[in-house]
C-alpha cells in the first residue's frame, strides 16, 4: 500500500517484485534502481516535510513581530523586554522597559495596547493580552512595579493604577473582562483588586472604565475695574466773559 501510494503506480510494484523474485540479472539491473529509488524518496520527503515545518514557523514569527508598534524609549531596558511580542501589540512613549516587562504581548491571537510610561519593571506586563481571544489594554503611568499586571489577559486598567510590585498580579491568565479602574489598586489589601499575588480582593472589577478624570484648571479672574473715588478740584480764579467769546 505504501509503495502505490508513493510511486503512484502499480506497474513499477510489480517490476519490483518480478526482478527479486525471479533473480534475473538482467532485468534487475533495471529494476534495481527504481526499487531503491523507493527509500530514496521516504528519505527526500522527511527531510522536505521537516524543512516545511520550519519555515511555517519562521514565517508566522515574522508575521507576528511585523505588527509590534512602539513609542520612543520603548522596549529598550532590560532583557527580552519585548521578545515574542507582536500579534497586535502597540506600546506607548517611555513604556515596556525592564527585564521581560512585556514578553510576548498580544502575542498568538491576541492584542495588547500599552499607554505611555506603563508596564516598567520585571515582568511588569508579560503575556499582555497573550493568546487566542486575550485583548487587553493599560492606561497612561499603570503597572509600575515587578509583576504589577503580569499575564493580564482579557480587560481594561485605567491610568494611574496596579502601581506596585504585584500589586494586580492575582488577576493574571484570567479570561474574565476585567476592568481596573483610574488611580486605583495601586496598593495590597482587603479592599483591592488583590489581597497578595494568588488572591483577589473586594474591590469591583467588573466595569465599565469610567472616563478619566479630567485636570482641574483655575478660572479666569474677572477682569479689575479701576478704583473709583473722590476728587476735590481747588479753584483759584474766576473771569466771566460774554457769550460771544465762547
Amino acid at each position: 500500500y505504501n509503495e502505490i501510494r508513493i510511486f503512484h503506480s502499480h506497474r513499477v510494484v510489480i517490476i519490483c517484485f518480478i526482478a527479486y523474485r525471479q533473480s534475473l540479472l538482467s532485468i534487475r539491473k533495471v529494476t534495481a534502481p527504481l526499487c531503491r529509488y523507493r527509500i530514496t524518496m521516504r528519505t527526500i520527503t522527511f527531510f522536505v516535510l521537516v524543512a516545511t515545518i520550519i519555515m511555517a514557523a519562521v514565517s508566522a514569527g515574522n508575521g507576528r513581530q511585523l505588527n509590534l508598534v512602539t513609542g520612543d524609549e520603548s522596549c529598550v531596558t532590560g532583557d527580552f523586554v519585548c521578545a515574542g511580542a507582536g500579534g497586535d501589540a502597540v506600546v506607548g512613549g517611555n513604556s515596556c522597559n525592564g527585564n521581560y516587562a512585556c514578553n510576548g504581548a498580544g502575542r498568538d491571537g491576541g492584542s495588547a495596547v500599552v499607554g505611555g510610561n506603563s508596564c516598567i519593571g520585571d515582568y511588569a506586563c508579560n503575556g499582555l493580552g497573550y493568546g487566542y481571544g486575550g485583548e487587553a489594554v493599560v492606561g497612561e503611568k499603570s503597572c509600575i512595579g515587578d509583576f504589577a499586571c503580569n499575564i493580564f489577559i482579557y480587560g481594561k486598567i485605567g491610568d494611574g493604577s496596579c502601581n506596585c510590585e504585584e500589586c494586580c498580579r492575582c488577576l493574571e491568565s484570567s479570561f474574565d473582562s476585567l476592568v481596573v479602574q483610574h488611580n486605583s489598586c495601586n496598593k495590597l489589601g482587603d479592599d483591592e483588586c488583590c489581597k497578595s499575588a494568588d488572591e483577589r480582593g473586594g474591590m469591583d472589577l467588573s466595569g465599565p472604565l469610567t472616563p478619566a478624570p479630567t485636570a482641574q484648571t483655575d478660572s479666569p479672574s474677572p477682569t479689575a475695574h479701576p478704583p473709583t473715588g473722590h476728587y476735590k478740584i481747588k479753584v483759584t480764579s474766576v473771569r466771566l466773559v460774554d457769550s460771544k467769546e465762547l
